[in-house]
Order: structure tokens, then C-alpha cells, then sequence
């Protein structure tokens, strides 16, 4: 189950991962600004964070299976839309339905894992993790593979074929039912309960900024180095890979690591990390200093996740596990992601470099939050 449900979060972060490395095809090819383009970006990652929780919700109430298998099939239609998309509404309808799609197939993704794994969750979930990045790491070949011999919108063609067999994969094996009841969401409730805690409160502020500036830099890291570091097509998607090689890389050991000592510190300095490289990539020149940079950058964002994440699943235990780490994502990730927004929107009127700089400001009140406001479970 550990390979099924890493899978499919590998393939719906692969079908995610190939729009930033299109970009700059599809600016000029929809006719659209950075900032339209924000707004795209930013549709997706805000209805991923809007059903976050109700995923989470109904997989407590009903089963895993019942919400897993469905959402892929939500996620592979918006992927079949890209694949097809010649206009910027067809663009939108694409993103917004694939948005949805890995929303609801996120959280109760992350629940399953926390199910089969107690002791060792935090590398459990760093490994699910990594899949993922994997993912990224793939999407960055495919796009410039599909921009050099067709189009861009045919990179999300053997992402559909492949969550399709997966689909399958995970009907046939999962050995839970398909249970289709009512389910009171539960809203006003749930997040009373859980925003009466101050640990909780802290954890929004600084996750929300991690992921703003998580997502803010990816998003449009390829076509920063484009127009600001004078990259080719090719380096410049290398550039995002390394991202996820990085990822690939540091979550299983930022998670291991953390399963045996202090989560907050381990997650702490991961954001100082974060902070420096990206501070270093606005004045660093020259390819490979660049690359470093990059590097150092994605493997101090990459370790915070999931260390971060189990933390939050320490604290929820029961049978609302999947329901509480679902609101809480839902805010957090509904709040970071206004990051390719913002980072578009400062393209456009100040520049990427002033841009970058307030996101390492941003990195830094993060990092001081986990620090000094968070307590170890």
C-alpha cells in the first residue's frame, strides 16, 4: 500500500509539477501575462488546499478507498483537459478540476500512510513524500521532451494513461469497501476545536508561510532563471529538478531524523537553510553557483515537510485523524498558495529580485515561529 499510495502521489505531483516548466511556452502561447498565469497557478494550489479537509473528512466517515480511488480519477480528467487546452478559460477549467482532484486525494493519501505507520511515521511520510518529488523530477524531462518534438499540451497525455492503470492498481488491492453514506463535514466544529490550541495557531502561520514561499519560487523558478539568469529552456528545467532531486534526497532523512529527536528543531533549521540559498540564488551568476543555490534552497524546504507534518499527525489521534490534518492543511495551503499570485504580481511591478528577497523575510519569521512558539509533542 506504501508503493501504491506513493505512486499515485508521484503521478498527480508529476501532472502538477509539468505547468511550471511549461510556462514559458504557454505565456506566449496563450497570450497571457506572468500575471494570468499566477492566477492560474494559484486557482490550482488554492482548491487543492480547499479539499483537503473534506477529503480527509469523508475517508474518516466512509473508508480510504472510497475517496483515494475517485480523486484520481477528478485529478486524471483535469490532466486530460490540459492535454487538450488551447485557450486560457480551457487552461483554467484544466487546472481548477485537477486542482480539485489532488485536494481530495492528498490528505486521506497521508492518512493511510499514518495508519500503517506509528513508530516510524515521520520516515514513512518522507518517503511518500520523496515519491512525490520524484514526480517533479519526471515532469521537468517530459516537458522539455514534449516541447522539442510536439506540443506543450502533450505532456499530459502519458500522465492520464498512467493514473488510469494506477486507478485500477488501487481498486484491486485496497482491501477496504466502498462505503457511500451522508456525511456532516463538520466545519465550524472541527476548526473550533482545533484553533482553540496555541500549538496549532503557530503551526498555520509558519507552515502557511513555508508553503507560500514553497510554492511562489517553484512555480515560476524555471522562468525566473529564463529572464533573469539568462537560462536556455533545457537548464532552466534542469534547475527545477534539482528541486526535486533534493527533495527526493532529504525528506526520508529530515523525517528519520526527526522520529528520534526534537521535530521543531530539525524543522527550524530546515527554514534557516531554505532562507540562505534563496538569499544566495538572487546574487548568485554562473550556472553551476546557481545550481548550488537551487540546491540548498530545495533542501532546506524539503526537510521541513515532513517533519512538520508528523508533528501534526502526533497530535491527532483517533478516528477524526484524517479530518483534523485536512483542516489544518486546508488553511495553510489555501494561505501559501496566493504564492505564485504574489510572486507574479511582483514580476510584473517590481521585479523577480525584489520579489525573492521578501520571501526570505518571509522564510526567516517562520523559521523564529517554529523556534520560539513550538512545543515539542
Amino acid at each position: 500500500m506504501l508503493v501504491l499510495l506513493s505512486g499515485g502521489l508521484l503521478l498527480v505531483q508529476l501532472g502538477r509539477g509539468l505547468l511550471p516548466n511549461l510556462l514559458p511556452t504557454v505565456i506566449p502561447a496563450l497570450s497571457i501575462t506572468p500575471f494570468l498565469a499566477g492566477v492560474a497557478l494559484s486557482l490550482m494550489s488554492g482548491l487543492h488546499a480547499i479539499f483537503q479537509y473534506p477529503g480527509g473528512r469523508l475517508s474518516d466517515r466512509l473508508s480510504r478507498k472510497t475517496v483515494l480511488v475517485p480523486s484520481l480519477a477528478v485529478a486524471g480528467t483535469g490532466f486530460a483537459l490540459l492535454a487538450v487546452a488551447s485557450t486560457y478559460p480551457l487552461f483554467l477549467l484544466g487546472v481548477a478540476v485537477a486542482g480539485v482532484g489532488s485536494g481530495l486525494f492528498y490528505t486521506p493519501m497521508r492518512s493511510a500512510v499514518a495508519d500503517l505507520f506509528v513508530e516510524r511515521r515521520g520516515q514513512a511520510l518522507g518517503i511518500s513524500q520523496a515519491a512525490g518529488s520524484a514526480g517533479s523530477i519526471l515532469a521537468a524531462g517530459l516537458a522539455v521532451v514534449s516541447i522539442g518534438v510536439a506540443t506543450w499540451q502533450t505532456a499530459f497525455v502519458p500522465v492520464v494513461f498512467a493514473l488510469a492503470l494506477l486507478l485500477v492498481a488501487l481498486h484491486l488491492s485496497n482491501r477496504d469497501p466502498y462505503v457511500v453514506r451522508r456525511v456532516e463535514l463538520d466545519v465550524r466544529s472541527t476548526g473550533v476545536r482545533l484553533f482553540a490550541d496555541p500549538n496549532i495557531r503557530w503551526v498555520l502561520v509558519t507552515y502557511s508561510l513555508f508553503t507560500l514561499v514553497f510554492i511562489g519560487v517553484t512555480s515560476f523558478l524555471p522562468t525566473y532563471l529564463q529572464a533573469e539568469k539568462s537560462f536556455g529552456p533545457g537548464l532552466a528545467s534542469g534547475s527545477y529538478a534539482l528541486v526535486s532531486i533534493a527533495s527526493v534526497l532529504f525528506m526520508p532523512l529530515s523525517g528519520r531524523f526527526s522520529d528520534g529527536g526534537s521535530r521543531t528543531r530539525v524543522a527550524a533549521a530546515s527554514l534557516l537553510v531554505g532562507a540562505a540559498g534563496l538569499a544566495a540564488l538572487v546574487v548568485a551568476e554562473g550556472t553551476l553557483v546557481v545550481f548550488a543555490c537551487v540546491f540548498v534552497f530545495a533542501a532546506g524546504m524539503s526537510a521541513y515537510a515532513p517533519v512538520m507534518q508528523a508533528y501534526l499527525l502526533d497530535s491527532f489521534t483517533g478516528a477524526d485523524m484524517g479530518g483534523d490534518f485536512g483542516a489544518v492543511k486546508t488553511v495553510y495551503t489555501a494561505l501559501g498558495s496566493l504564492g505564485p499570485l504574489y510572486l507574479g504580481y511582483m514580476a510584473d511591478t517590481a521585479g523577480y529580485s525584489t520579489a525573492f528577497w521578501t520571501l526570505v523575510v518571509a522564510l526567516l519569521v517562520g523559521a523564529a515561529v517554529v523556534g520560539v512558539r513550538l512545543d515539542d509533542e
